[in-house]
């Protein structure tokens, strides 16, 4: 990776993401696999999501908690929904967008 893409900051803003939706009742493992820094367009990924509400609820929470994150992105592959919060546009098309 190269060093300017990265930014430490978004590794706290994962965990902080993560115990928030925990409070929630959004649980890891079971709502979703994981939520990963994305340090090409700031922001992060929350992935694998296993409903399509679910993946609404967690984009408006996360467009509320994070405000610096105005972007966001819904988008399926296969199965499941990924929700994508960010500085900017993300810079590459996913199967199908349900948000922009």
């Amino acid at each position: 990776m190269d060093a300017k893409l990265f930014h430490p900051e978004l590794i706290g803003y994962a965990q902080k993401a993560q115990q928030a939706l925990e409070e929630r009742n959004i649980r890891r493992g079971i709502h979703y696999d994981d939520i990963d820094a994305r340090h090409d367009i700031f922001g992060l990924h929350v992935c694998d999501v296993r409903e399509e509400g679910i993946a609404k609820k967690i984009d408006i929470f996360l467009q509320e908690f994070f405000d610096d994150l105005p972007q966001g992105q819904i988008y399926t592959v296969e199965t499941r929904y990924h929700v994508i919060r960010s500085r900017g546009p993300p810079s590459y098309k996913e199967e199908t967008s349900l948000s922009n």
